[in-house]
């Protein structure tokens, strides 16, 4: 038991770890959302790592495309996304700023900002809603 117990401690150690990067993850998760702001981190090909369930519900309302995790982005959504990291990756120096992607509805539009490289294969991208048109619902607090 003593040769295990080392062992055992690190297991116990590591468990507890994870168990509060879950509940990290839970509450910036829950934040985000409550910001009614939505985040997709995708891969550089385009494909969804993870999404917020606001920015599913944006990518369904404004492209006709509810994606999970390991689907592609909407292809007006993808078509933008790699043009601006390619714009990126050139040896350009400096780098030029991304634009963002404005999707319109009605009264609304969705802003799409590609924010920063999380690593080299993962890219964060921050969907705002945003009120064009003021109407007499609009209007009420």
């Amino acid at each position: 038991m003593n040769h295990l117990r080392p062992y055992l401690v690190q297991a116990y150690t590591n468990a507890e770890t994870w168990s509060e990067l879950q509940d990290e993850n839970r509450r910036l998760r829950q934040a985000i959302e409550e910001s009614n702001r939505g985040v997709i981190i995708v891969k550089s090909n385009g494909r969804i790592h993870s999404c917020t369930d606001q920015a599913r519900r944006w990518l369904a309302t404004y492209c006709g495309y509810l994606p999970n995790a390991g689907e592609w982005l909407p292809a007006e959504v993808r078509r933008w996304f790699l043009q601006q990291h390619a714009q990126r990756t050139q040896t350009e120096t400096p780098p030029q700023p991304f634009s963002s992607l404005m999707l319109k509805r009605e009264n609304t539009q969705l802003s799409i900002r590609l924010l920063t490289d999380v690593n080299e294969n993962q890219h964060t991208l921050l969907l705002e809603e945003r009120t064009t048109r003021l109407t007499p619902t609009s209007l009420i607090v």
